[in-house]
């Protein structure tokens, strides 16, 4: 299956599934998104002034136009004294011009802020992503 299918899917089943996470109660949070961007990078190699952008990259023209959509979920969920936070989204980036940078990305994190007594405090968490 597909890059392109996979994100297409998971966007689906989430947003098939928010009716379901709607029910959050007291202070828990949960919510979807749906963004979607349009870019205009004028370097989109970054490349300096004085280099020959015909000979770096085959093209006169340095600037491109980014079409980016992002589907994902995010949370907090309270319990007792401990907080549970993260954040799932699948990301697609297409480009007019350059499209061998075309990308179909995601990012996902999870965080636990914990308490123990009144002393002890921390924050577990980490990430995971794929992106320009």
């Amino acid at each position: 299956m597909s890059a392109a299918i996979r994100t297409y899917l998971c966007g689906t089943l989430m947003m098939l599934a928010a009716p379901g996470l709607a029910g959050a109660v007291g202070n828990d949070s949960i919510e979807l998104f749906v963004v979607r961007e349009l870019t205009n990078d004028d370097n989109v190699f970054r490349l300096a002034d004085e280099v020959d952008s015909e000979t770096a990259i085959g093209s006169a023209d340095r600037g491109d136009t980014l079409h980016t959509t992002s589907v994902g979920l995010q949370f907090e969920l309270p319990v007792s004294r401990q907080t549970f936070k993260g954040e799932i989204a699948m990301e697609r980036v297409r480009f007019e011009r350059f499209a061998a940078l075309d990308l179909d990305g995601h990012r996902g994190s999870l965080q636990w802020d914990w308490q123990f007594g009144e002393r002890w405090s921390g924050q577990l968490g980490g990430s995971e992503s794929e992106n320009l």
